[in-house]
């Protein structure tokens, strides 16, 4: 199994985790946690985009 052949709902999922990772960071009040949860939220929120948008592509 190739990393594009991910089903969309299963990249949709991620995507939306990856956003709330991102809104819960704002609630973080220790600025070193938020910067490592707020950039792993990101990070996952980029990825899924990209690949969301590979699957749409093909």
């Amino acid at each position: 199994m190739k990393i594009s052949d991910i089903d969309i709902q299963i990249l949709l999922f991620l995507w939306c985790l990856g956003a709330g990772i991102s809104g819960i960071a704002l609630l973080v009040p220790i600025y070193e946690i938020f910067v490592i949860v707020g950039s792993v939220g990101w990070v996952l929120v980029g990825l899924s985009t990209f690949l969301i948008f590979l699957h749409i592509k093909k």
